[in-house]
């Protein structure tokens, strides 16, 4: 069973942290099908892989929009995407997609 599948059927795991991991733009969009049914992740972090893209981004804010039907994550409270290679245009579009899920700055306070 790979990491994706453990991850879709997983019941107990809150927080995941997947920074720094060298994830690919394939790989995020494995990862966003995955959360597209899994009810217990309330973090995401994916901050810092280089190699995820527009659409990689795309395929995580589509799992989480806010108009997307019964086949998206509502428990999800975020995805961190700082350090990524994903355009602005691109991340406006996510965060309202996501109605704000997906981060893609700190925001400090």
């Amino acid at each position: 069973m790979t990491l994706f599948e453990k991850l879709e059927h997983n019941k107990t795991l809150k927080k995941i942290n997947l920074a720094n991991c060298y994830i690919t733009n394939q790989c995020a969009i494995a990862i966003a099908d995955s959360l597209r049914r899994n009810t217990s992740l309330r973090h995401c972090w994916l901050s810092n892989n280089f190699e995820i893209r527009d659409s990689g981004a795309l395929a995580l804010a589509l799992a989480l929009a806010k108009d997307g039907g019964d086949d998206v994550n509502n428990t999800l409270l975020a995805v961190h995407m700082m350090g990524t290679n994903v355009s602005e245009e691109c991340q406006k579009r996510c965060t309202y997609l996501s109605n704000g899920r997906i981060i893609f700055q700190e925001k400090y306070t």
